[in-house]
């Protein structure tokens, strides 16, 4: 399934949500981590942003995570976003450990 095609199911049962963007770190995640809800934050460096163009998501973001061939896995929505060294999370980059970077907490909402 395409990314768009997920996120225009999902609008049927949530109409509320304006858009979603792609989930640029999803390459780094283990799906069956994700859907199975064993990774729900995840800290990705400063650095990394910047490398992908990408802006920090902001708290209630839908976000589409895909496969390596770029198809539809699920649909995340960002619960906390904090800013700073990494903690808890699961780290998908190699992380320097006073690098900071954006700690990203997420719920799977559609898959």
């Amino acid at each position: 399934m395409k990314c768009d095609d997920m996120f225009n199911a999902y609008r049927m049962l949530s109409p509320d949500t304006p858009d979603y963007t792609h989930a640029f770190f999803s390459e780094n995640l283990n799906p069956d981590d994700v859907l199975s809800g064993a990774v729900s934050k995840v800290f990705v460096p400063a650095r990394i942003f910047e490398e992908y163009g990408e802006e920090l998501p902001m708290k209630g973001d839908v976000m589409c995570v895909t496969d390596t061939h770029g198809d539809a896995l699920c649909l995340i929505k960002v619960t906390e976003l904090r800013i700073g060294k990494a903690g808890d999370e699961a780290y998908l980059y190699e992380t320097a450990p006073d690098e900071t970077g954006a700690a990203i907490g997420f719920k799977v909402v559609f898959s």
